[in-house]
Order: structure tokens, then sequence, then C-alpha cells
């Protein structure tokens, strides 16, 4: 091993040959630079200038939110048993345990809810009057027919709503972007009022499924009651003295105890039976509002400071690449003169197009 690269610790030192090297290659670049100063300057502001007039002209675009907090758990719920019943006939009318937060963050954005929003109507002050125009028409969405143009609208609703979810706290978060900030904020309420709707809706929906079977299983519940209680009241009348004899009060013990259990079924599902009823009708609000969104003050994009300080970065660094293209461009052609006359003839035109004043 070279005593050079490692020192007497056994610690590898650095290279004085390649530290030399680096530096050259540094002192170079920036004598590059500076050479072509005015190259780099020069695309540089054009990058700049074109960043300042994009943010100028482009659309301005307002962003607001809504957040909001829903159940959990959902609408009405079967004891464990009765839902493994309703299960296998094909009823679902289980917990709704899959309505988490996520959940109705993807109820938002779905189609269903994004046309009902396209087709209804919304009140946007413009040219000093107050307008009461569909969503359709203020997004100024057209196509072919009212179906294509529907389908058009869902897609562009759909790339102007955004939500996220914080798990930790189970909150939903819904922005919507418009042109204009009263719009923007009647589509985040306006999302979440249907959304309201719909889980109000669904939790109907399932009532309705568990008051369905829950009656059809009473009425059969009712048949085992009155036949179990038929027995134990045949059984009475055929033995007087049933006390008496060990064979007969075992008999009489489980005759009592199907009764008994038929009653308890029986009793569960009328209580399930009456809830279902309730919830059927019921149509209190499923989402609890939290921050209802209000039409913004400033603008959410362009964001000019932020267009130009982008503009500038790629300008410099479009600067360095073209003035290191110059160089080579340059020095190909001073290479050229001596060795190969035919591709400095080529060259001789772009050298004299990139030379540094």
């Amino acid at each position: 091993m070279s005593a050079q690269g490692v020192s007497a610790g056994g610690e590898s030192q650095p290279n004085p040959v390649e530290q030399e090297s680096a530096l050259t290659s540094v002192l170079q670049l920036l004598a590059v630079l500076v050479k072509r100063r005015v190259l780099v300057a020069g695309s540089t502001a054009a990058l700049v200038v074109l960043g300042v007039v994009y943010s100028l002209l482009a659309t301005k675009w307002y962003t607001a939110s809504a957040t909001f907090v829903a159940e959990s758990s959902g609408g009405p719920q079967l004891p464990a048993g009765l839902a493994g019943l309703a299960s296998q006939v094909g009823i679902s009318v289980g917990p709704q345990g899959g309505q988490t937060p996520r959940f109705f963050a993807e109820v938002l954005t779905s189609r269903e809810l994004l046309e009902r929003a396209l087709v209804s109507s919304f009140s946007v002050d413009s040219a000093g009057r107050a307008d009461s125009l569909s969503l359709l028409s203020l997004l100024e969405v057209r196509g072919p027919s009212e179906r294509r143009r529907l389908e058009l609208g869902v897609g562009r609703l759909r790339g102007l709503t955004t939500t996220q979810v914080n798990n930790q706290t189970g909150t939903v978060r819904v922005t919507a972007r418009a042109r204009n900030p009263a719009l923007a904020a009647q589509i985040a309420n306006r999302l979440v009022g249907f959304l309201d709707d719909y889980a109000i809706s669904g939790r109907q929906t399932q009532a309705a499924a568990k008051r369905q079977f829950v009656d059809e299983r009473l009425v059969d519940s009712r048949a085992r009651l009155q036949s179990a209680e038929m027995r134990l009241k045949e059984f009475y009348e055929r033995n007087r003295s049933w006390q008496q004899s060990p064979e007969l009060t075992f008999e009489e013990g489980r005759l009592r105890r199907e009764v008994e259990l038929q009653q308890q079924v029986f009793i569960t599902l009328n209580r399930e039976y009456e809830q279902a009823r309730l919830d059927e009708f019921n149509n209190m609000r499923t989402i609890t509002v939290i921050d209802s969104a209000v039409p913004p003050t400033q603008r959410s994009a362009p964001r000019r400071k932020a267009t130009v300080a982008v503009t500038l970065v790629v300008g410099l660094a479009a600067g360095v690449v073209l003035a290191l293209g110059a160089e080579m461009v340059g020095d190909a052609a001073s290479r050229g003169a001596s060795e190969r006359p035919e591709l400095a003839a080529l060259l001789r035109p772009l050298a004299r197009w990139v030379r540094a004043p």
C-alpha cells in the first residue's frame, strides 16, 4: 500500500494530486462562467422574465377547505348471532365498520356525488350581479352531448377537489379550487352536505333491510315460541303428577328451558324490530362540521414569488449548461482548425455565434 494514501495510524489521507485536480476543475468552471457571463446572465434573465409574465397572465385560483368528522360506527347494528343469520340468507345488515374516515373521503370524490354537485345551482357574484347557475355551466364544460358533458365535468371537478384524512383525530378535510373565491367555498360546503345526505340515506337503507330481516325472523320466532309453549302445556295436561317421576321431571325441565330460550329470542327480536323502525326514519345528521369553508381572501395560484424563485434557479442552471456547451464548441472549433479543416469549417459559424465578447 502506498505510503501517501495511508497515514501512520492507518487512516486514509486525501491524495494531494486528486485535491489539486479538483481545485483546477473548479477554477476552470469559474473561469468559463466568468468568460461566458453574458450568456449566463441573459438566459437567467430571459427565464425570470418568462416566469414573471406567466405569473401575471396565468389564471388566478382560489382554494377553500371544510373539515368534518363522521360517525365511524354508522347506522343500526344487529347482534352477532342475528348478523350471522342475515349473512346466510344474503342480507347485509351487519355493522358499518367499513365506514371509516377514509371511506367518507373516497365517497366525497365519487362519481355520484360529483354529478349531483355539477347539476346543482350555485350563486356567484359576476360583473356586479348575482347569478345562479349550475356548476357545470360555471366550470364552462362543453361536450357533444349532455351525458358526455357531465362525464367531462366529473373529471374536471375531481381534479379541482382533494381530500385529506387525519387518522389520529378521525377528521376529513375537503379542499376545492375555483376561479372565484365564493364558488370554491360553496363547492366544498356543498360536497360535505351531499355526503351527509348520502350517509343518512345509507343508514336508513340499512335500517330498512334490518327491519325486513328481523320482521321475517320475528314471525318464525313467534311460531317457535307458540309451539314450545303448546308442547309444555300438553305435557302438564298429560302428566298431573310429573314431580314424582324422575324421567318426567327431566322432560319438564327440558320443555321449560326450550320455552325460556324461545322467549328470550322473541324478546330480542321484538326489541331489534322496534329499534329498526325508529332508525328507518331517523334523519339526524351523521356528519359534524368542524370548520365550514369560507371564501379565501388570497389566491392560491399562481404563486409569483415561488415562480420567480424557480425560474431563477432554472435559469442559472440553463446558463451554466449553455456556457459549458459554448466553451466546448469553441474548443472543438480551435482544435479542428489544425487537425481537421473540414470539421473546422462546419464549427466555425457556431463558434463565431457563441464567441465571448
